[in-house]
């Protein structure tokens, strides 16, 4: 075997360590000196890169391999053979083996069932291209720390295999390669099928087969099939049976009948889709599983069932609602919460009127996801905001009856949230903080609020941030002036943290506020809740976490626990989730809005697709010519944080990380985009712990960067990138002013001699008590667009530049963008795109608005498309933004599960 020592170059790749061994190989990582990437290099074993018949059909598998482009599939970049060593280079996946997180004991079963889908989800897309994985085990699958799973060597049996030899002289473990009278074995003894282990021909069952061993050894944290020696092993795989008194109580029938069906020795009675087995998984993950039907009379009423206020997943659930009635009569104040807890936790779902379903993303104001659920402390009644034929409105929903109502002077509003007797609610909308009795009266307006992100109602006022980069405030009930409690950019979506305290969700994590101290709780997630248990539960995308909090010292105790996998969550911290103050929580099911496809959108609104995945990306920034992309996306850090990718367009190889890898592992932020004329670079928005600024980064020479400004103690916290002059002299940004606000700055990066400035200084635009954001210069460079709450509302506004003129107010509205021609502006207004003619700047003659288009295309705050310079629009897809939901999830005693799935010590 060849061992590699680092430094050692391998054609164009730089041997950086050794990760590990296998049947196959040595597994390395290295640098690719021509993509500026890392990437794992798997060096074959003598056997297999010796002999040069079976290398030149392992390449050609090879490229069969590499057309898997999924997701949750390890992607295989190329074969190399240099200096007699033949080797397969691949994705380098960050994060544990599944067969690492076995060996710590059972994974819980809403964590398992997870990593399973999603191995399904692999599963699925290769057996579509007929290719089988024939290895499959824990040790081939990765579990990357923003849960992504990805599965390692798909295929590679078969590229391996030597196509009718008879004999291998490479018997190894843990990956077996032996032959026999019926033809080669290939596979890990634990894992394999029976056919496997018989030597006979394998097909997709096989990969099921393996599949469900896994999960069984998920769900169990003890392996299925053991013995002393492999025949041993092989002996077990082909006789004995699984035990099955091992798996948890809670274990969903679903389930265990999934895994019976995969463990079947009998390939023609074992299951053979792995879309079937998604399927089941994912009912079981919403608890919709038909499985659950088979008890007797609930498969035949299942019509009435959905007619009851609670439609409910168990024969028991009609005396449980009953049952869950009677606390909820008492009084608040009389018992504490753990007194009222029922003993078990059930999961049961409500169905909205067909006429006033919950409104979709696409339905709320400018198509941006605000919180649309509210509990009152008791858990009697819900609050939410509903789809009515041409508009939105506020519903209250007794939970006990089912008699659902509208609440007048709710029209467009957004993220309600209960007064603490549960008699009032507090909204927002038309640009105001407000509130309403429930018994009756017209809504009251108790303050601006332009932009607001989040509101709480406590006994001593209500608690609020009215826009982004202001910070939290606080207004008496009876109205007035508000007066900041903690300043700072990025604070949103206070709640509250008994005695005295706030919690609250900035740069991507969840904070503690105390007397204006501000502590780190959680680095990534957001939306967090305090609960009476000692419990801090919070949302990351898609999905809702809860972890046992050591209030003393304002840390958290031990790892976080997933307890809700299908979650609707959006960018700034929004998660669509109620708790009651007795334990009840109600949360809509959906999707993290920074998931879609990028798509191509003509003025006459017909798409298509630019090939790249779907996923989860942020703002991002398309060259002129259309040809490359680069995008900002959440780092794979367990710190967090957003690191900037490449995208080629035309060739549509692998991306590249553009933004540099910190040297330390501390936590980046690098995200804003945007491109140089040369389109060679890209400057960007870049902070971490100990600096902040613009940077501007090679396309060319991957992983380099240098500062273009830095943050000094006297000028902005940070600048966004927004726009560039024609001639690239100047760069347009935004960023917080000494007043709290956001402005415009101007950076001048070329001097009047065609000098790059050494250290430019950003000039603010202009000085006033409004928020100004997203100048966007005009083609011919005498004008530039922006957004300002001038009016007391976000509003677009067009200006002459660099001569002061008129500030012209064209529309409400966010986004702007011109057309190639300068000739018009174009503005998102909620799910459309409009255009408005720019007659004349000097008597803000503005034409009259015009729809190019409307679609699913979410608003992405500020960033929901780019333009190339022949008009075409890139911009996020995603269908379910328009889609209403008639249900939505309910868990009782959500409390009572919680201190059984995250003890505290």
């Amino acid at each position: 075997m060849v061992s590699l020592t680092p430094g050692f170059r391998l054609g164009a790749y730089q041997i950086l360590g050794e990760l590990g061994a296998g049947g196959m190989g040595v597994v390395y990582s290295a640098r690719d000196s021509k993509l500026n990437r890392d990437v794992a290099i798997k060096v074959l074993l003598p056997a297999f890169a010796g002999d040069r018949d079976r290398l030149a059909r392992f390449s050609r598998e090879a490229q069969v391999l590499a057309s898997l482009n999924h997701p949750n599939i390890a992607h295989i970049y190329g074969v190399e053979d240099a200096g007699g060593v033949g080797a397969l280079v691949m994705e380098l996946v960050e994060g544990p083996t599944l067969a690492d997180r076995i060996a710590e004991g059972a994974i819980p079963i809403d964590e398992a069932l997870p990593i399973a889908k999603q191995i399904t989800e692999a599963l699925e897309a290769a057996h579509e291209h007929g290719i089988i994985h024939r290895d499959l085990k824990p040790a081939n699958i990765k579990v990357r720390t923003d849960g992504t799973v990805k599965v390692l060597d798909f295929g590679l049996a078969k590229a391996m295999d030597p196509a009718g030899t008879s004999s291998v002289n490479a018997m190894n473990s843990p990956t077996l390669t032996a032959a026999t009278i019926h033809g080669v074995i290939l596979g890990t003894a634990a894992y394999m099928s029976p056919e496997q282990a018989a030597g006979k021909p394998v097909d997709r069952r096989s990969d099921l087969w393996a599949f469900g061993v896994m999960l069984l050894e998920m769900l169990t944290g003890a392996q299925v099939f053991t013995g002393e020696t492999v025949s041993h092993v092989l002996a077990a795989v082909l006789r004995a049976e699984p035990d099955w008194s091992g798996l948890p109580a809670s274990t969903p029938h679903a389930i265990r009948r999934l895994l019976r069906r995969c463990l079947d020795k009998d390939r023609k009675r074992r299951l053979d889709s792995a879309a079937d087995a998604r399927l089941e998984i994912e009912d079981s993950l919403t608890g919709s599983s038909a499985a659950d039907a088979t008890q007797p009379g609930l498969a035949q009423h299942s019509v009435w069932l959905r007619a009851l206020p609670w439609a409910v997943t168990s024969a028991s659930a009609l005396g449980l609602a009953v049952a869950l009635w009677a606390p909820w009569q008492k009084a608040a104040s009389s018992a504490r919460p753990s007194e009222l807890d029922e003993p078990i936790s059930e999961r049961l779902e409500i169905v909205l009127p067909s006429n006033a379903p919950l409104a979709p993303v696409g339905a709320l104001p400018d198509a941006a996801d605000k919180p649309v659920l509210a509990l009152s402390p008791d858990g009697s009644r819900l609050i939410y905001v509903a789809q009515l034929a041409d508009h939105t409105q506020m519903f209250v929903r007794d939970m006990m009856t089912g008699n659902t109502t509208p609440l007048a002077g709710t029209d467009g509003g957004d993220t309600p949230f209960f007064s603490p007797d549960g008699a009032s609610i507090a909204f927002f909308a038309d640009g105001k903080l407000k509130t309403l009795l429930l018994g009756g009266g017209p809504p009251v307006a108790l303050t601006d609020a332009p932009n607001p992100q989040g509101g709480v109602w406590a006994t001593d006022g209500i608690y609020f941030n009215r826009n982004e980069g202001e910070g939290i405030f606080k207004v008496p009930v009876a109205g007035g002036s508000s007066e900041v409690v903690v300043a700072g950019t990025g604070i949103l979506n206070p709640a509250l943290f008994p005695p005295r305290g706030l919690i609250a969700s900035r740069d991507g994590g969840v904070i503690s506020i105390d007397q204006g101290q501000v502590h780190d709780l959680v680095r990534r997630g957001f939306a967090g809740r305090f609960v009476p248990t000692g419990h801090l539960v919070y949302a990351m995308p898609g999905r809702l976490l809860g972890v046992a909090l050591d209030r003393s010292h304002l840390r958290i105790q031990d790892a976080a626990v997933t307890l809700v996998s299908d979650l609707r969550t959006a960018p700034y911290g929004v998660a669509q989730f109620a708790l009651s103050a007795r334990g009840t929580l109600v949360y809509a099911a959906g999707f993290d809005q920074n998931t879609g496809s990028f798509v191509w959108v003509h003025r006459d609104g017909h798409h298509e697709s630019v090939g790249l995945p779907e996923g989860s990306y942020f703002n991002f920034s398309v060259t002129p010519d259309g040809h490359r992309l680069a995008v900002t996306r959440p780092s794979e850090s367990a710190q967090g944080g957003a690191d900037i990718w490449l995208y080629d367009l035309v060739s549509h190889s692998p991306p590249v990380r553009v933004s540099p890898r910190p040297p330390d592992g501390r936590l980046t932020q690098d995200r804003y985009p945007i491109w140089t004329a040369d389109q060679q670079h890209i400057i960007y928005w870049h902070s971490d712990a100990s600096n902040g600024g613009l940077m501007r980064a090679s396309t060319e020479r991957m992983g380099e960067a240098e500062a273009v400004w830095s943050r000094t103690p006297d000028g902005p916290v940070y600048l966004v990138p927004t726009s560039f002059s024609p001639d690239h002299a100047v760069l347009a940004a935004f960023g917080p002013t000494q007043t709290g606000k956001f402005g415009i700055y101007m950076v001048q990066l070329i001097d009047k001699n065609g000098m790059a400035a050494k250290t430019p200084v950003p000039q603010l635009w202009r000085r006033n008590e409004f928020n100004d954001a997203f100048a966007e210069f005009s083609p011919r460079g005498d004008a530039f667009a922006y957004m300002s709450d001038e009016s007391g509302r976000y509003e677009i506004y067009v200006t002459s530049y660099p001569a002061p003129g008129p500030r012209c107010r064209v529309s409400k509205g966010a986004d702007p963008g011109w057309t190639p021609d300068g000739k018009a502006i174009l503005i998102r207004s909620g799910v459309s795109i409009i255009a408005m003619d720019v007659k004349s700047i000097e008597s803000c003659e503005i034409g009259t608005p015009r729809v190019l288009f409307s679609g699913s295309f979410p608003d992405r705050n500020g960033y929901g498309r780019d333009a190339t310079a022949d008009g075409r629009l890139l911009m996020m897809e995603n269908k379910s933004i328009l889609q209403p939901s008639q249900t939505l999830n309910v868990i009782t005693n959500f409390f009572g599960e919680l201190r059984r799935r995250v003890p505290i010590s």
